[in-house]
């Protein structure tokens, strides 16, 4: 044994005990690594690993005799000096002698399970049950042991080991022939800062033997802050202090702990861990829990329910986008049970009644129906303005949209929005909206994850495309040129975590003799119409009595009621469309005839003949307008239109339609 004032006594007394029942007639492998990205220059060599191998049953014999000098010749030259957490089997050699790195194939027994906790938060791991054997402090974080009381076969061990990084956030390193950094050798990984591996705690008469063993249900599912993973469990317990890896998050200027980020984090990954909202209020209202902080001082001045509930929806919106993400297609499809499909988010509209959260609408009509404007409003409304979705649909959840359109110029794009916005009393300018005035192509796989990846970056709820024609170059009329333009769309959607899609189309050109309704009418392959949740279309009218211009807007849904075809007409000044009601816009017209024909049979004729309808129909029209206070000539009476009226009975020219 080495003396103890020896720098690598403590790393001899650690591999006895930790191998003390290990298979004797198996190796524990050392590794002496150059790690060049911390080093701009070759090892001392040219050799950038050097290898040795002990017996376990002459490791103390070895080790004083060979491998403690070995290992401070090549530590002291600046090479990272490690070992097998797990015997090998049996030592492979080059054919010049050199001694082989063990691979995974070389293990057949572990001593211990093992995790790497990369963090400085690593400490309280230390009296948390089962208790660790031994724990190694790195210079950066430690490394844990849980040993066994005999020799385990491996397969059980990197089980265990898997269970330990879950449970406490550690980084993967479950694969057996694992190699750490041996206590009592210095980290060279940043040379200015010193760090040294030290053995650092543990209790070493303590043994792990099954999950089954350990108290409170570490393994199972967490439903309890004590049972959640450590980093999670750590921050909530000790406070943003304690934020490390995913849950830290800092002011971008001042660089302090930004503690309303820290506490959106957590509360989303409480509810990926099926937490509920009043479970989750305990714990920021709880003064035992650090992560209460922020809440506690906002409860003193007196708006702690505004600060938690703000934060809790934007966590909630945040836990929907990421609900919707989905992993790929493996080697085996895993399907869910009923009570999987129950756990995921109830159905939840971004726009009332027309876009679901996680869905795609689209909005489609001939040219010049004013389809981009349309969409300019609700990219506005989705982004933040006041008001209702055409004056009707309330919007329920705001967020960043990305409105990617290849139609018009970015001037002419500014002015529209711009116009639109004043009209709403709202600074788009300041708005989360991020453009891309160009096209890219859908029926690309590169394009499809640069889309992707972009809208990850900008961190997007909403993504726009106006108009689909302009990004793919495939053939609308055939169905699988547009189910895989679709498919991509609603990859991206999908891979992005956005809580809606909205594309822009066209309608085809009519057919004489073939009148076609509903998406019937949309352009290209029959797919276009089949697919979404919800389309809103557009058709032009034209009213010969006013030479008004103006659109129906109807809707075919799939995940609400439909609400009935509404008229709307747009406004040149605003830029926004408003309801077009027909009496409402003819009444000027109606009130001119009634002023130039006195008698009320004439006007009841002229208007009949102006507006085309039947005589029963100008009767009514001339009673709406007089009884609102219109007059006509020297005035009407109620005998007066019941004298015209019946005269005109007598004597029509015109037969009721």
């Amino acid at each position: 044994m080495l003396p103890e004032s020896h720098p690598l006594y403590s790393a001899e007394l650690m591999l006895l005990l930790l191998f003390e029942k290990a298979p004797p007639e198996q190796y524990i492998e050392f590794r002496a690594i150059w790690d060049i990205k911390h080093r701009n220059k070759p090892p001392p060599d040219n050799k950038k690993t050097h290898i040795e191998f002990a017996q376990v049953k002459d490791l103390e014999k070895v080790f004083d005799r060979v491998l403690g000098d070995w290992i401070m010749k090549h530590n002291n030259a600046m090479y990272d000096v490690y070992y097998g957490v797990c015997p090998r089997r049996s030592v492979k050699r080059t054919a010049k002698g050199y001694a082989v790195a063990g691979t995974n194939e070389d293990v057949s027994h572990a001593v211990c399970a093992w995790m790497d906790y990369d963090k400085s938060t690593w400490k309280p791991i230390i009296k948390e049950k089962p208790e660790p054997s031994i724990v190694v402090a790195t210079g950066h974080g430690a490394h844990f042991y849980w040993r066994y009381p005999e020799a385990m076969d491996i397969k059980k061990a990197v089980e265990d080991t898997l269970v330990f990084e879950k449970k406490y956030g550690g980084d993967p390193v479950s694969d057996p022939a694992r190699i750490l950094r041996l206590p009592g050798t210095r980290n060279w990984k940043e040379p200015e800062k010193n760090h040294a591996a030290a053995w650092e705690g543990g209790n070493i008469e303590s043994f792990f033997t099954d999950w089954k063993d350990v108290p409170t249900g570490t393994a199972k599912a967490a439903k309890s802050v004590y049972d959640l993973n450590w980093d999670l469990r750590n921050v909530i317990i000790s406070g943003y202090t304690a934020a490390v890896g995913p849950y830290e998050a800092r002011d971008p200027e001042s660089k302090e702990i930004d503690r309303s980020r820290v506490d959106f984090r957590v509360m989303v990954d409480l509810l990926l861990h099926d937490f509920a909202e009043e479970e989750i209020r305990a714990i920021f209202f709880n003064k035992e829990y650090g992560v209460s902080e922020k809440t506690l001082e906002a409860a003193k001045a007196g708006n702690a329910d505004n600060y938690f509930n703000r934060t809790f929806e934007s966590a909630r919106v945040e836990h929907q986008k990421r609900s919707l993400m989905h992993e790929e297609i493996g080697d085996t499809i895993e399907f869910e049970s009923w009570a999987d499909v129950r756990k995921a988010p109830k159905l939840e509209f971004a726009v009332a009644g027309v876009l679901p959260v996680g869905g795609m609408l689209t909005i489609s009509g001939p040219a010049k129906t004013g389809k981009s404007l349309l969409a300019g409003e609700l990219i506005l409304r989705l982004s933040g303005a006041p008001g209702k979705f055409l004056n009707t649909f309330d919007i329920c959840k705001r967020g960043r949209v990305i409105y990617c359109q290849a139609e018009i110029t970015r001037g002419s794009l500014d002015y529209r929005l711009s116009v639109m916005a004043d009209a709403m009393g709202y600074d788009w300018r300041d708005a989360p909206v991020k453009f891309l005035n160009r096209n890219f192509n859908l029926a690309d796989p590169k394009h499809v994850w640069a889309v992707i990846n972009g809208i990850k970056k900008e961190k997007g709820d909403y993504l726009f495309i106006d108009p689909l024609a302009r990004f793919h170059k495939e053939d609308e009329n055939k169905h699988r040129d547009m189910s895989m333009v679709l498919s991509n769309i609603e990859r991206i959607g999908r891979e992005a975590g956005v809580l809606g899609t909205i594309i822009v189309h066209h309608f085809g050109k009519p057919v004489e003799g073939a009148e076609r309704e509903g998406v019937q009418m949309i352009r290209g392959a029959s797919v276009i119409g089949d697919w979404g949740n919800g389309h809103v279309l557009l058709r032009k009218r034209f009213d010969k009595v006013t030479n008004a211009k103006y659109v129906t807007v109807s809707f075919e849904l799939r995940d609400a009621e439909e609400p009935n075809a509404v008229d709307i007409i747009l406004d040149r000044k605003t830029l926004m469309f408003r309801e077009y009601k027909e009496d409402v816009e003819k009444l000027p017209i109606r009130k001119d005839i009634i002023a130039s024909f006195p008698e009320a049979d004439r006007a009841m004729r002229e208007i009949a003949r102006v507006e085309k309808v039947s005589l029963q129909r100008a009767r009514q029209i001339y009673t709406e307008v007089t009884q609102t206070g219109a007059k006509g000539g020297n005035g009407d009476s109620g005998s007066e239109t019941a004298t015209a009226t019946a005269t005109l009975e007598e004597t029509s020219e015109i037969d009721d339609e």
